[in-house]
């Protein structure tokens, strides 16, 4: 049962514009019957909405609130916002911060650099269900033993979710290249996959601790703007800022202090 609940939420994380009830039984194939059933839940403890138009159920506004009040007293906005608001600065662009949580990854905080014309803003909470379809996932999926990156993506299937435009890794072999690229030159790219338009140069964050991959920073903008070439430019910007990122981890848990900055 808990099982099933967990699996309602992730699956209406997915639909921000609401989904069906008979998709949403397909989905987590069962019933009509218990689909409305777990639905029903949600809306009485208020975490779900539905439509009274389209009938499409949704996750209700008390979730983010939730996920900013956790974030908030965790420390991390306070923490990174100063980062991410100088990379952003420094190209233009905008700039993001994606923490690792459970076997994927999540955006938390942004900054925008672009002050004037066309600009690409994300909404935050955003997961990222396909990593090796995006420059973030991908950096992260570097971080790992190749075997183990495969199996993961392998586990979850190549075939991408309905909000994700396309990937430029569509197998195994491509997976495995593309990673091998990214452990020789440090950061990742993507031109015009998850989101139609735009490209990414990404970085994994590793904890100074442990040194296992703790998250990502990355600088999206409109692919017009951001060529491979300006991409290529602004890579050592986004490493430095994964390095300053990397010393602020491990994050504080019960909002004290963190940790002094080195020069």
């Amino acid at each position: 049962m808990i099982d099933r609940v967990f699996n309602v939420v992730e699956l209406l994380a997915d639909f921000p514009e609401g989904i069906p009830i008979s998709d949403v039984a397909r989905r987590l194939k069962t019933s009509k019957s218990e689909a409305h059933r777990l639905l029903s839940i949600f809306i009485k403890r208020g975490y779900a909405v539905q439509d009274e138009v389209s009938k499409r159920y949704r996750l209700a506004i008390r979730f983010a609130v939730i996920g900013h009040r956790f974030f908030g007293k965790a420390g991390l906005i306070d923490l990174c916002q100063p980062v991410l608001d100088r990379l952003a600065a420094r190209t233009a662009e905008l700039a993001r911060l994606a923490v690792v949580e459970s076997g994927s990854m999540i955006f938390v905080a942004n900054a925008q650099g672009a002050s004037t014309g066309v600009r690409y803003d994300e909404e935050l909470g955003r997961i990222i269900t396909a990593p090796q379809a995006t420059a973030n996932g991908r950096v992260w999926l570097a971080t790992m033993p190749t075997e183990d990156a495969v199996a993961l993506v392998k586990a979850r299937g190549f075939i991408l979710p309905p909000t994700y435009i396309r990937s430029a890794v569509t197998d195994e072999a491509s997976l495995v290249t593309e990673l091998s690229k990214i452990k020789q030159r440090g950061f990742g790219l993507s031109f015009e996959e998850m989101v139609q338009g735009i490209a990414t140069v990404a970085v994994a964050i590793r904890e100074r601790n442990s040194g296992r991959a703790v998250g990502a920073v990355s600088v999206s903008g409109p692919a017009f703007r951001l060529t491979e070439a300006r991409a290529l430019e602004i890579a050592p910007v986004v490493m430095d800022a994964a390095k300053e990122l990397a010393e602020i981890w491990p994050l504080p848990r019960d909002g004290g202090v963190a940790p002094e900055i080195k020069a």
